[in-house]
């Protein structure tokens, strides 16, 4: 499904699958750790149960021009629902204003089971991630599975999706091998704008099948792996080390079979809040005893330069009036980060030099840089430039420049923000 928080509301709200063929239901929570689950004038807390969910996206919009859809919904349903045999089925998009009372959309071409949809803050475009399977060694061979991509600004274009999509990942001899599987498969993809890139969790199916999984009464094992992309398309998965990784305990709420809520990730003060599920599996059955857990990572936590040394960006142009220099990073006792400004030419700007730079020393995700007794950097406004960072003992994460003294980045953050940081 998908949690959330809502600024408005000053409240987080999950959305999950109150088991495979109970509907869609509700739980609210004012810090995000301990939940209700409110009596929605029904005597239940379901939001939705028309059809048998097999996958779920609940996608909070609240930048949405039309308010009756701030809150999107998409459905596969499970296969059982259809009178013919196959492995692709349509999706439905559901709308609403609140995330309670729902309207239907539009039903999609077919897709395989665990497809999901998410949106490009940076294209404006609604996205398609489908579920489908490749061959790789011509049609006898074993299938594998794989995702194709599908993009529209209108939601109502889902309608053709099937005449638009196009292929988009696929595992490869870098993914994870196991006793089951030679390369780990695709299971989801699923991405989000996260302050100036696309942030993408892809959960990587390891094996055994639901078949095996039923007989030795252990669930599948998929684990979380990260990815990024800079056009909304092409991912980078360089990255293979398991984000979030399932336990393979007997009898351990995480076992296996992890999936990524919708939204991926809120920013919660200093923290980023992972949401996902996990399966403990029973004696006869690879899908029972489903939870729902929390993994924090610090803010912008996804890659550190690490050590000492110096780093020199790429060249930069800023419009608008962003005058301050801010930081993430963390650094020993002895260390500190410091910058200096250099012109389009590469040389250093007179009153901006590492020397005149008041250095940081600490732990922090958001702290301003200044230069002497000065902070505003607005005369770079419209010109190239380039930042030269200088680290002894510390954690570099990241930097930004901000109109605010605060430090707000103004990129975009996934499912929400609750109680932003300030220098």
């Amino acid at each position: 499904g998908g949690v959330l928080y809502d600024a408005e509301e000053e409240v987080f709200k999950m959305f999950y699958m109150a088991n495979w063929t109970n509907g869609l239901a509700l739980a609210t929570s004012r810090v995000g750790i301990h939940w209700e689950k409110p009596d929605l004038g029904t005597g239940s807390n379901l939001v939705w149960k028309q059809l048998q969910p097999d996958s779920t996206t609940v996608w909070f919009n609240p930048e949405s021009p039309d308010p009756a859809q701030r809150y999107v919904l998409f459905v596969r349903t499970g296969d059982s629902k259809y009178p013919t045999p196959g492995i692709y089925h349509p999706g439905y998009l559901y709308t609403s204003p609140d995330g309670i009372d729902w309207s239907f959309l539009c039903a999609t071409g077919d897709v395989g089971d665990r497809s999901s949809i998410f949106y490009n803050a940076f294209t404006g475009k609604w996205c398609y991630s489908i579920r489908s399977y490749i061959q790789y060694e011509g049609k006898n061979s074993p299938t594998f599975r794989a995702r194709k991509f599908f993009q529209s600004e209108s939601l109502s274009d889902f309608a053709n999706s099937a005449a638009g999509e196009v292929w988009w990942v696929t595992s490869d001899e870098g993914d994870k091998k196991t006793e089951y599987v030679n390369a780990a498969e695709i299971y989801s993809v699923d991405a989000i704008a996260y302050e100036s890139i696309l942030l993408s969790i892809v959960e990587l199916f390891e094996g055994p099948d639901n078949t095996l999984s039923n007989q030795l009464g252990i669930p599948k094992v998929t684990e979380l792996t990260l990815a990024f992309s800079r056009d909304g398309f092409w991912l980078d998965r360089s990255q293979k080390e398991i984000f979030i990784s399932a336990s393979q305990q007997p009898g351990a709420w995480d076992q296996g079979y992890l999936s990524p809520a919708g939204g991926i990730c809120i920013t919660v003060g200093d923290q980023l809040y992972f949401y996902y599920s996990g399966f403990a599996a029973s004696d006869s059955s690879a899908y029972a005893r489903a939870s729902v857990g929390l993994a924090t990572l610090r803010r912008d936590g996804f890659v550190s330069l690490d050590g000492s040394g110096t780093v020199l960006t790429g060249k930069l142009t800023v419009s608008g009036d962003r005058r301050y220099l801010f930081v993430n990073a963390k650094t020993t006792e002895a260390g500190s980060v410091k910058a200096e400004i250099l012109d389009a030419d590469g040389n250093v700007v007179p009153g901006y030099s590492v020397n005149d730079c008041v250095g940081f020393t600490g732990d922090s995700t958001c702290t301003m840089l200044s230069f002497g007794e000065g902070k505003d950097l607005s005369f770079l406004n419209d010109t190239d430039f380039r930042i030269r960072f200088y680290v002894e003992e510390g954690e570099f994460y990241s930097f930004w420049l901000s109109d605010e003294l605060g430090g707000e980045s103004n990129g975009y953050h996934p499912a929400g923000m609750v109680a932003p940081p300030t220098a």
